[in-house]
């Protein structure tokens, strides 16, 4: 009798477990189902190609006309991006100018996507700026340096900006050093700057079967389960050793040949730039975006701790402030204003993100370029 009854306790636990795990499912089911076609929440990244089209000379570029929801977070958080028929992230333009120009011209931390249209950086500059100017965004996300050489040479210089804010980002030293899928420099004494380009025209990829499987299926259509951290990315790990953490390697303070390959590399290719810049009559400031890991000692200590103590975390901002020097051209950094106001780092991105700020960050990084450039003497009348 009392096996019998033991065995009855045993099944109608299971039976309690069964029913409490179908239940939890069925639970998280109807929430991502809700959450996938009435509220609209896609994963990070979701349908990214919707915006990005094959470019013989540049690799990829967006899509003329394209328009819809830009999906960056586990959260759901979006923002709706529209293309214009020139092929920028900016409202429509005319390529005749009626008065001065500003151009912002980077990567997607040009772009600002990660906050609503009316906040981006080049919307917040005009209303800075008022009527006098044209504030025009050339931005394009995932360009190393040598793409920006190709699209102002190919795409901007026809508009003819007055001033150009040339965004350089950290994740630019290892873009430049990539070769595949987009046009690059490569070292050669013998030609101006010391760099030749490559890989042009740009053969179009295949990218079929990328996103299949059960996992890539989870991690589309699971909102519960990636905001709950049970499902990743299937593209990225859970610890990059420091040889793959291409943000951090630009801060070692003893860099490995490849290093300094990337790095030479960056200051040819930034030196070639603003050489087209200046001579197409732009006047250039370059304005070095924050990398947030690195803008608290906190954060500092943080990667310390991960990666050991072998980092000078300033050495990114000497190498831009050098080549601009070089070159003279005036350089904001932007990490170096949000240390000296005291900005809570925490506020100015998003949770979940790195390198992009938001719409309260964008609103220092404008009142930065704005004081620049008035001490600059570059909005006064000629």
């Amino acid at each position: 009798m009392k096996f019998l009854a033991e065995k009855t306790v045993l099944r109608d636990m299971f039976v309690i477990a069964a029913v409490s795990l179908l239940g939890l499912v069925l639970v998280l089911g109807i929430v991502d189902l809700t959450a996938y076609t009435v509220f609209g929440v896609r994963a990070p990244g979701h349908d990214a190609e919707r915006f990005f089209a094959h470019h013989p000379r540049l690799g990829t570029f967006h899509r003329p006309g394209a328009r819809g929801f830009w999906h960056r977070y586990r959260d759901g958080t979006r923002y709706w991006v529209e293309v214009n028929e020139h092929g920028f992230a900016d409202r429509e333009r005319l390529v005749t100018k009626t008065r001065p120009r500003l151009a912002l011209l980077g990567d997607s931390t040009a772009e600002f996507w990660e906050a609503p249209p009316e906040a981006r950086g080049h919307e917040v500059l005009a209303e800075k700026l008022g009527k006098d100017w044209e504030v025009l965004n050339f931005g394009v996300r995932g360009y190393g340096l040598d793409q920006l050489y190709v699209l102002f040479t190919e795409e901007v210089a026809s508009f003819r900006p007055d001033i150009v804010l040339l965004h350089v980002c950290i994740n630019d030293v290892w873009d430049n050093l990539r070769q595949s899928g987009k046009p690059y420099f490569v070292p050669d004494p013998t030609s101006a700057d010391g760099i030749r380009m490559e890989g042009v025209p740009v053969p179009a990829e295949e990218d079929a079967g990328r996103r299949s499987g059960w996992r890539w299926w989870l991690w589309e259509h699971s909102y519960s389960l990636r905001r709950l951290g049970l499902i990743r990315h299937p593209d990225l790990k859970a610890f990059y050793p420091l040889e793959e953490h291409f943000e951090l390697r630009p801060f070692k303070i003893n860099y490995s040949p490849e290093d300094v390959r990337a790095m030479s590399l960056t200051d040819k290719i930034l030196t070639r730039l603003v050489k087209t810049l200046t001579a197409s009559g732009a006047r250039v400031l370059i304005v070095e975006m924050p990398y947030r890991p690195v803008l608290t000692e906190e954060g500092r200590e943080r990667i310390r701790k991960i990666y050991g103590d072998q980092f000078a975390f300033d050495k990114w901002s000497a190498a831009l402030a050098r080549i601009a020097e070089e070159n003279g051209v005036p350089i904001l950094s932007l990490p170096q204003v949000i240390r000296d106001e005291k900005v809570p780092v925490d506020e100015i991105f998003h949770p979940e993100d790195q390198l992009h700020i938001n719409a309260r960050g964008i609103g220092v990084y404008a009142d930065a370029v704005v004081r620049r450039l008035r001490a600059l003497g570059w909005l006064s009348a000629e």
